[in-house]
């Protein structure tokens, strides 16, 4: 009885290998094919254009104001020496802020163009995977598991 219970097992299991079917795919691959990522990948160039651009006026702005601090007369009174420094380090005190801002708002919009991209290969994949009777499809560039079905 033990025989004829651990034979059965046996083709089950060997019966469930069988009908396991796997794929894989290049996910980069597949998503350097879609038109819609190279559109955010140019929209997304464009806006770090813009920022740096930003940034690159106010950096222009500061030299600017630094170069006359250290233009200032030997004679100029401490007293306004002293003001102009304050003002050149709130001036580059502002300036990191604006770049971490200008930072997190492309990481933000990053985020917002790509999401629909991703989602869309995601069930592109899906989709075939089920079409195809796929149990497991795998991601061959970094071993995540794309579908389980």
């Amino acid at each position: 009885m033990k025989k004829i219970l651990l034979m059965v097992l046996c083709i089950a299991a060997g019966m469930s290998m069988h009908a396991q079917k796997f794929g894989h795919i290049y996910s980069d691959s597949l998503l350097m094919a879609m038109p819609e990522k190279a559109q955010a990948e140019e929209q997304l160039r464009t806006l770090a254009k813009q920022y740096q651009d930003a940034i690159d006026k106010k950096d222009a702005e500061f030299s600017a104001k630094y170069q006359e601090y250290i233009e200032l007369d030997a004679n100029y009174p401490e007293v306004l020496r002293a003001e102009k420094e304050k003002e050149l380090g709130k001036m580059q005190q502002g300036m990191q802020e604006f770049a971490v801002t200008m930072q997190n708002k492309l990481g933000e919009e990053r985020e917002k163009l790509m999401c629909p991209v991703y989602e869309k290969a995601r069930e592109a994949i899906q989709k075939v995977a089920k079409d195809n009777g796929y149990t497991y499809v795998f991601d061959a560039s970094t071993g995540l598991t794309l579908y389980e079905g």
